[in-house]
């Protein structure tokens, strides 16, 4: 009896918590929807979405050419946590690399050159999405995982 209000106020807490994760997905599956329609637009063949492993996810796989592209979408409505492309940090770039190459294995297609791309959407509500498309932002090289 003495803990209802704390129990009211943990249960409003959560419904808060879960109805903002909700609307930061949707945002990042608009915000992966228009970065897929970019890439088309500007030639790119779209292989997969949202590659997922142990090792964490790839938002987009692409092909341009013979080039296998993958790529990061970061997707922000302000620049409070800071610009969408900055969220691509060392660590997660390791995770992505590490899931690129089991996608290249397992779809067999090692021989064939690779990238990774990011692109950032700023999408202030009631506003027109702005792109910023990031060609090569990061190197395999860097990651010494991607050659084991």
């Amino acid at each position: 009896m003495a803990f209802e209000w704390l129990t009211a106020l943990y249960r409003k807490w959560r419904r808060f918590r879960l109805r903002r994760h909700e609307r930061s997905m949707r945002l990042g599956n608009r915000g992966e929807d228009i970065a897929a329609r970019y890439l088309r637009k500007h030639g790119h063949h779209i292989l997969g979405y949202n590659d997922r492993s142990q090792f964490g996810e790839i938002d987009l796989v692409a092909q341009e050419g013979k080039t296998i592209v993958f790529v990061e979408v970061k997707t922000r409505r302000d620049q409070k946590r800071g610009g969408p492309l900055e969220a691509v940090t060392p660590q997660k770039q390791a995770k992505i690399v590490k899931q690129a190459m089991r996608f290249l294995k397992r779809q067999k297609l090692l021989g064939n050159p690779c990238r990774f791309d990011v692109i950032g959407i700023e999408w202030p509500s009631e506003e027109q999405p702005k792109i910023t498309h990031i060609r090569n932002a990061f190197d395999a090289s860097d990651h010494s995982s991607f050659y084991s």
